[in-house]
Formats: C-alpha cells, sequence, structure tokens
C-alpha cells in the first residue's frame, strides 16, 4: 500500500482545465509557462491554519542526537531526549537538525515562562502569543496553539543534553463545534526524516529533509518553504493540506504565480509571500502526480 494510502485516491480528481490555466498537468513535469495573476496566495491565505511561527516563532525539528544515556528510539540510538533514532541529518553527520534552529526554555517549577531562539549564536527573545500556552511532558516541552479549527501541538525535544531544545513532530486536534475548513491529514508530522516511510512537516525557516523511502511532505502554511531531498522514484509527495477548503490540483494551480529552474533547484511561487523551491530536481523530476490536494 502507498504511503498516503485511500488519502490520494480522492485527491487525483478534479485536474481538467488546467491546461487552460496555463499549466502542464502531465505526470512527467509541470510546465513553467505560468502567468495567472500577480495575487497569488499572499492574498488568498492570509491567516489561514498553519500560520508560520514568523521569525519570533523558529521552526526546526527535533530528533535522536548523541546523548549520555542514549536512550534507544525508532529503529536507531537516540539521545537522552528519547528523540527519534536512526535519523540522518542532510549533511551526513546524523544530526537530524542540521541546517535548522534552536531554542532554549526558562521554566519555573512546572511552567515555561520565557523562550529563545539561537540566531547567529546569539539568544534572542520569542514572543509567547495569546493564543499559545506550554506544558512540560517529561523531559520534552509541547506548545499548544490555538487555530480556527482547533488546536496545534509541537513537540520541542532536547537533542544532545545541552539544553538546546528542537522541534520533533506536531499534530492537530478537531474541534468540529467550529466552522470549518478542517485539514484532512491527522496523522503526526515529524521535522526531521527517517530511513523509512515518514510523513513530514514543511515549515519556513527549516530545511526539510526526508531521506530514504516514500515520504509525504505535508504543507501547511503559505510561506517560503524549502525540501532538501524530494525524489519521486523513491515515492516522495508533496501534500496540501492548508484547511482553506482547497477542493483540486485545479484550485491551486490558479494562484501559482511562476514556475522556475534556479540553480539547479525548482521554484514554484505562489505571489511575493509563498514559495516552494525543491532543491536540486530538475523540471522532469516532478509532475502533477507528485501532488496530493486535501484542504
Amino acid at each position: 500500500m502507498s504511503l498516503l494510502g485511500g488519502f490520494i485516491d480522492e485527491s487525483l480528481e478534479g485536474v481538467e482545465g488546467l491546461i487552460d490555466l496555463g499549466v502542464d498537468v502531465s505526470d512527467d513535469g509541470i510546465d513553467a509557462n505560468v502567468g495567472i495573476g500577480d495575487t497569488g496566495l499572499d492574498a488568498s491565505l492570509g491567516g489561514s491554519g498553519g500560520e508560520s511561527d514568523s521569525p519570533d516563532h523558529g521552526d526546526d525539528e527535533g530528533a535522536g542526537g548523541t546523548g549520555d544515556s542514549g536512550v534507544a528510539g525508532d529503529g536507531g540510538s537516540a539521545g537522552s531526549a528519547g528523540g527519534a533514532g536512526g535519523i540522518r541529518g542532510p549533511s551526513g553527520t546524523g544530526n537530524a537538525y542540521d541546517n535548522n534552529k534552536a531554542f532554549v526554555f526558562e521554566v519555573s517549577g512546572n511552567e515555561v515562562i520565557a523562550f529563545f531562539e539561537l540566531i547567529d549564536g546569539v539568544l534572542k527573545p520569542a514572543a509567547m502569543q495569546p493564543n499559545e500556552f506550554f506544558v512540560l511532558d517529561g523531559r520534552d516541552i509541547v506548545r499548544n496553539k490555538g487555530t480556527h479549527f482547533g488546536t496545534e501541538m509541537t513537540r520541542f525535544v532536547e537533542a544532545n543534553d545541552d539544553g538546546l531544545f528542537f522541534r520533533d513532530s506536531e499534530s492537530w486536534s478537531i474541534d468540529h463545534e467550529r466552522s470549518g475548513p478542517f485539514p484532512s491529514f491527522l496523522e503526526p508530522l515529524r521535522f526531521a526524516g527517517t530511513d523509512g516511510d515518514d510523513f513530514l512537516s514543511v515549515r519556513e525557516g527549516t530545511l526539510s529533509f526526508g531521506g530514504a523511502g516514500a515520504d509525504a511532505f505535508v504543507i501547511r502554511e503559505a510561506a517560503h518553504l524549502q525540501i532538501l531531498d524530494f525524489n519521486k522514484n523513491e515515492g516522495d509527495k508533496l501534500v496540501f493540506d492548508l484547511a482553506i477548503g482547497l477542493q483540486s490540483k485545479e484550485q491551486l494551480s490558479s494562484y501559482i504565480t511562476d514556475i522556475a529552474y534556479e540553480d539547479n533547484n525548482f521554484v514554484v511561487s505562489f505571489g511575493s509571500a509563498a514559495s516552494i523551491t525543491l532543491m536540486g530536481v530538475n523540471p522532469d523530476q516532478i509532475g502533477w502526480a507528485d501532488v496530493v490536494v486535501m484542504s
């Protein structure tokens, strides 16, 4: 069974008419001849669910490092924080947090009273928002952030027992008494890939890395996003689950304002506020068959 199972079957419908919009929908590639307005996603997705953490809330991931206690994780050795083991960083060092941000939390009793982002070797205060709160879960810290559909929960782990925390996973809790639209994909998302099939969160300020296996890179915010190792030959998919009511690839394509191949990277732009960069991917290595639209 494929990584996304039945989710994909429903999402592959509704691609007719894309040629009229100027986008080639063949499986072999996405045509770069796009000229669809100048507003893009910045006008249509502002304030959508899964909003960016912004500079105050960096986007990073956490996983098993090489802590002293070496508690076993999922499929390999992990750090004392008990993160997921068997994880490979993009530089091949075994650190899943290479090229991403780190955080320090100030805790009083059982309460997080402040937190800081490590930027260029300097700790800078990060604003705690009115719609979020933090709880301690063992040695991990979980942020609960209110959204228009419920709660977004992000788990931070201390990878190397050095006081630096990274994002390990995120999940969403739906309040069906609220008005939608709601996200469709509710499996927990990792921020660091393994050697197997992974569901991965793609966030601004991170360099998303899936590793081997058929990975689903789940996009939940309109921002400037980067994916390091997208590989359609391994079964990787781009999954759009923005909780804004997207119905089809045709609708998604109407927001595209530019497609370019720059410095060996495939770049799709949605106005000035959002883009997706697939690093090291040629135009013939990505097609609409590799895209899933869910919400």
